[in-house]
């Protein structure tokens, strides 16, 4: 998959973040590409495409899906897209790694999310550890209630 990582970036189109360009991100057999118009990631999917088909791989369109972001609340229409000769269908939300993206660059929806997770851990600690003293109850809270980061910056 380095050849495919290669061959995105050899097309020059994607977001810069200072002088490093970025357009596509990969996590085992998941791949995203990330483009600033939709000439540039018509020239991704048609770099995968080429990829896929010199080596024998496939993409499934159907599972996969486009989100254009907006800091306007307006309907968006982008132009179409496809792949493999398949139409990609447009959402307005996606999770991603566990992460909901909202089209509107709003975290309103991550961030109640994440706020029902930390409720429902602490309840649980406290339902089941409601004999241990306080010391034992914060230290499961940070354990088991607050992310890896946010336990690293405690210490």
């Amino acid at each position: 998959m380095d050849e495919l990582s290669t061959r995105l970036n050899s097309t020059a189109t994607g977001c810069f973040l200072g002088i490093k360009l970025l357009n596509h991100l990969m996590y085992a057999d998941d791949l995203t590409l990330i483009s600033p118009s939709i000439i540039g990631m018509r020239k991704l999917l048609q770099a995968c495409e080429l990829f896929a088909a010199e080596h024998d791989i496939i993409f499934n369109p159907l599972k996969s899906k486009c989100l254009a972001f907006s800091k306007h609340r307006l309907p968006f229409k982008p132009g179409s897209l496809s792949l493999c000769d398949r139409q990609l269908v447009f959402v307005d939300a996606i999770k991603y790694l566990g992460v909901t993206l909202v089209n509107t660059l709003s975290d309103d929806v991550e961030i109640s999310c994440q706020m029902r997770k930390l409720y429902a851990s602490a309840n649980a600690l406290l339902k089941n550890f409601y004999r241990c003293s306080l010391r034992v109850k914060l230290s499961l809270f940070q354990a088991f209630c607050t992310n890896f980061l946010s336990r690293v910056s405690m210490f």
